[in-house]
Formats: structure tokens, C-alpha cells, sequence
């Protein structure tokens, strides 16, 4: 033992070792078993049955084309839904290891690891990695852009293979998109000031003015007011004055760092005073030790609130900042590092600390769970419905956010929408290149009336049921939600029972609705 302390490469092997077998423990022996997939899940797994690869990559851009096939290969070679999830995990358990092989990232072996080890104890980052969902990717992908960077400044090359690297990133992740603005933004500025040759000039104003139309007009594309509404309060807030800005920008913060809500985890265990002294102890050394990290780390935020304040990509605590917990890492490993060199301590000991302060915090949390981020449903309830439904001929009226988990659970024949680049305002159950594919059910005894994402303009699907009701004067069906919300099931209530319809409940429970309905 005395011989693996002393040596530091083996300590910090041993450190994150120490890490991951403890979220191992939390994981595969506290987590409850994983039955059902999610609806946002599901709209990328469901994605898997189109026929061709070219469907299979163009289906799902709700998040990026090559996320949603490795996701959906990943599903494909899954028995089951809990399998799908562990692999999951693993995966999210191995990608922070990678930050080792970025050879031009200016930081020691010791950050490196502490950077890791606070990755692997995130509370946001633990349980977003077993979403099938690119968010924990990005992490890594902003280290590699990021070692680029350096690379150019250190070699001032940059070859064919960086390239078609940055090329595949985007494809994974729209997000690679903000961090190449930035580190573009910074190159070009060092290239000029410096006053390179016009080749290096022109790399980065190319890079630069590529990432910027990238990103601004894919953003434009995937804007609508259903989105705008669900991040509003992630936006930076034009109106309101000064003071309302400020406490935006506090409370941002300390949501990104924190937990805030039972779906916004937040980057670490520690406390946010902690965890704001850790960022201050880190500016303080950036600026001193290592002015080009900071002014890269600098500029990815600025970018990011930039992004907010033009209401084109939220900021703040939500999953869709994950991207920024790998410089929060940097950023707290450089402050324990900095810590690591006061007397009496060395960063061996130093470190020891803190993996035991982690292990121990960790263990004192909720277990690692995919029930965390998701609404769950009961197994049982399920199972019955399923039953119930198959044991006659009734029609089964399908809640417009349940397509996907009748396709994908439920005994019947589907197949999946056409995909439409350019699709109508006005769609029943229209998707498209930049939206949701919905399966569509091949089965007489299932009714399919409305697709609300994004929430149509001009055809709301409560005006498509009532309409429904009243031309096809249907005598009784039956009515499946499932990972339905309190808002929608009240308005197609209202519209039941102003249509006097009887209404009997078979199964209410756990976002789950299952309803009986006759005709008075």
C-alpha cells in the first residue's frame, strides 16, 4: 500500500478507481429496474425502426444525427431496457478516462485526475449518463476542441484529420458548434495580434465564420414558441432592468453548480459556497499560472450568456448545459491543485482528501438513478393495460404524447412517419428532418388523432378530438396516456365531458391515465 502511495501515477489510477467502483456500488445495487424508457428517450430509440440508415440519421433532430444512431445500434443490441441503460452507464463511466490522451491540453496529470474525479461525482452528470441523450458526450467533446486550440497555438498546424474530427463532433452535437466559436473567436484574435502569416489569419476567420452560421442558423431552425416557453426562464432577461439581470446571472449560477430542482442536479455534491470559492481560488491561479485557459474558459461562458441574452440556447442549471461542467472541472481541479501546494500538504495527500470527502458525500446522496431525470411508470399498471386493451375490440383513443410508447411497447405493427424536410405548419401527425418522428399504428382498434411537437400553430390537437367526437359520433373507447402531464389530461376531459361522455376509470396512477368512456 505504502509502495502505490508512493507512486503518483498509481495513486491517481487509485483515486478515480476508488471513484467509479463506488458509483458502480450505487448504480447496479441501489437503482431501481428500468422497465420503461422515457418519452424523450423514446423519441430517438423509436427513430431505430425506420428501414434505412439514411432515415435512421435523418429521423431524430432533437438531437444530433450521429447521437441518435449510436444510441440506436446501442438499443438494437439490448435484450432489455435495463441492459440498454447499463451500457449506458459504462460508457459514461469511461469517456471522462479519455481527458488523459489530450496530450496538448495545457494541464498536469494531477488536475487531469481531480477534473475526472469530480466529473464522476456529479450529480447532473451521473444520471444524465444513463439517458440516451448526447449531453454527458459533450463534455468530451468541448476537451477536444479545446486541445485543438491548443494544438494550433503550440504547433501552429493543424491537419486533415482535425478536421474531419471536428466534422464527426458536430454531427454528435450541435453544442460542438458554441465551443468552436469560442476557440475560433480566441484564435483568430492571437493570430492577428500576433501578426501570422494570412494562412493562419484566414484558418481562423474561416473557422470562426463557419461555426458562427452553423450555429445561428441550425438554432433558428430548431426554434418555436412550445421551446422558447419550456426555456424562457433560461434566457437572459431583456426587460426588467438592471437588478432583475443581476439576480438572473446569480441564480444561474449557482443553479449550474447546484442542485436547484428535482431535475436540475447541478455539477457537484459540494455546497455553493464551496463550491463559489473553488471558482474564485481557480480564476485567481488561471490568471496567474495558465492566462490562455482562463481566457478560453472566459470566453465559452461569455458565448454561452451571449447565446441566452439573443434567447437562442438556454443558460443555467438545465441539462442543456452539461457542456460546461467540463471546464467547471478544469476549474475546480486548478483550485485544488493551487490548494495541494500550501505547506505540509502535497498534492498525494491533498488528493486522498478529496476522494474521501467525494466517497463520502456520494455515498450520503440518492442513489444514481434513471428515475431522477425521467417520470417512471408502473410496471404492473402497464401490463395491465396491455392486457385489458387486447382482450377486446374497443378503440383506444391514443393521448398525443403516447405514440411513442405504444409503438414501441405495445403488441401492434407500426411504421414510421415519411420524413418531410419541409413540413407544413398545420400537421396532424406531419414530423420532419428537424423534428420528432412518430410511429404510426397499423392496427384498426387504435386511433391516432393529433402529434403536438412542436405545438402546432394553426391546429391545436384538442380542436382535432372535439372535432373527432362530433363527426364520427362514436358510441365508447377507450382513452391510454402514459407519461401524461396534469394540463393535458384536464383538457381532454373538459372536452369528454362536454361531448357527455361517462367516464370510468380503469387505472390512474404515476402519470399514467386509463380511462373507460361511454356515450350518454
Amino acid at each position: 500500500m505504502n509502495q502505490i502511495i508512493n507512486n503518483k501515477n498509481h495513486f491517481l489510477f487509485l483515486a478515480i478507481i476508488s471513484v467509479v467502483l463506488l458509483n458502480y456500488f450505487q448504480f447496479f445495487f441501489n437503482s431501481e429496474t428500468i422497465n420503461f424508457l422515457f418519452t424523450d428517450d423514446l423519441w430517438v430509440i423509436v427513430g431505430g425502426k425506420y428501414d434505412s440508415l439514411f432515415e435512421k440519421y435523418f429521423c431524430c433532430s432533437v438531437i444530433s444525427p450521429f447521437a441518435s444512431i449510436y444510441f440506436q445500434t446501442l438499443y438494437s443490441l439490448s435484450s432489455t431496457d435495463q441492459i440498454f441503460i447499463n451500457l449506458l452507464f459504462i460508457v459514461g463511466q469511461l469517456l471522462p478516462l479519455s481527458l488523459f490522451s489530450l496530450k496538448h491540453l495545457p494541464v498536469s496529470r494531477f488536475v487531469k485526475t481531480v477534473a475526472i474525479i469530480c466529473l464522476l461525482s456529479s450529480p447532473m452528470y451521473l444520471n444524465y449518463s444513463l439517458r440516451p441523450k448526447p449531453y454527458i458526450f459533450e463534455i468530451i467533446i468541448v476537451f477536444i476542441v479545446i486541445n485543438l486550440f491548443f494544438k494550433v497555438i503550440d504547433t501552429k498546424n493543424i491537419g486533415l484529420g482535425d478536421f474531419l474530427l471536428l466534422s464527426i463532433m458536430t454531427l454528435f452535437s450541435l453544442v460542438t458548434v458554441i465551443v468552436v466559436l469560442s476557440c475560433s473567436l480566441l484564435l483568430l484574435i492571437n493570430l492577428l495580434l500576433k501578426k501570422r502569416s494570412v494562412r493562419f489569419s484566414m484558418f481562423g476567420f474561416s473557422l470562426f465564420t463557419a461555426s458562427t452560421l452553423s450555429f445561428f442558423y441550425f438554432a433558428n431552425l430548431l426554434k418555436n414558441d412550445a421551446l422558447d416557453n419550456f426555456w424562457s426562464s433560461y434566457f437572459f432577461p431583456l426587460e426588467g432592468g438592471l437588478d432583475q439581470q443581476i439576480r438572473w446571472l446569480y441564480f444561474s449560477l449557482i443553479r449550474l453548480l447546484s442542485k436547484s430542482d428535482p431535475t436540475n442536479l447541478g455539477f457537484s455534491n459540494f455546497s455553493t459556497t464551496i463550491s463559489i470559492m473553488l471558482l474564485l481560488v481557480a480564476i485567481y491561479s488561471l490568471i496567474k499560472n495558465n492566462r490562455i485557459l482562463f481566457f478560453v474558459i472566459f470566453t465559452l461562458f461569455a458565448i454561452a450568456l451571449l447565446l441566452a441574452g439573443l434567447q437562442l440556447y438556454p443558460f443555467g442549471g438545465t441539462r442543456t448545459n452539461i457542456y460546461l461542467f467540463s471546464v467547471l472541472s478544469i476549474c475546480f481541479a486548478y483550485a485544488i491543485d493551487h490548494m495541494s501546494k500550501i505547506r505540509y500538504f502535497s498534492e498525494t495527500n491533498f488528493l486522498l482528501i478529496i476522494v474521501l470527502i467525494v466517497l463520502i458525500s456520494n455515498f450520503n446522496k440518492n442513489s444514481i438513478s434513471y428515475s431522477n431525470t425521467t417520470n417512471s411508470v408502473n410496471k404492473s399498471t402497464v401490463e395491465f393495460i396491455i392486457q385489458d386493451i387486447t382482450k377486446d375490440k374497443t378503440k383506444v383513443l391514443i393521448h398525443h404524447g403516447s405514440h411513442w410508447f405504444v409503438g414501441n411497447y405495445f403488441p401492434v405493427e407500426i411504421e414510421m412517419e415519411e420524413i418531410k424536410f419541409f413540413p407544413s405548419e398545420a400537421r396532424i401527425l406531419g414530423s420532419g428532418g428537424l423534428s420528432i418522428p412518430a410511429p404510426i399504428i397499423l392496427n384498426e382498434q387504435y386511433i391516432q388523432l393529433c402529434y403536438d411537437f412542436p405545438q402546432t400553430k394553426s391546429l391545436n390537437c384538442l380542436d382535432v378530438l372535439e372535432n373527432y367526437l362530433k363527426e364520427t359520433k362514436i358510441e365508447s373507447f377507450k382513452f391510454v396516456g402514459l407519461y401524461i402531464e396534469d394540463v393535458d389530461w384536464k383538457g381532454y376531459l373538459e372536452i369528454f365531458k362536454k361531448n357527455n361522455f361517462k367516464i370510468e376509470k380503469m387505472a390512474s396512477e404515476n402519470n399514467i391515465v386509463y380511462y373507460l368512456l361511454k356515450n350518454n
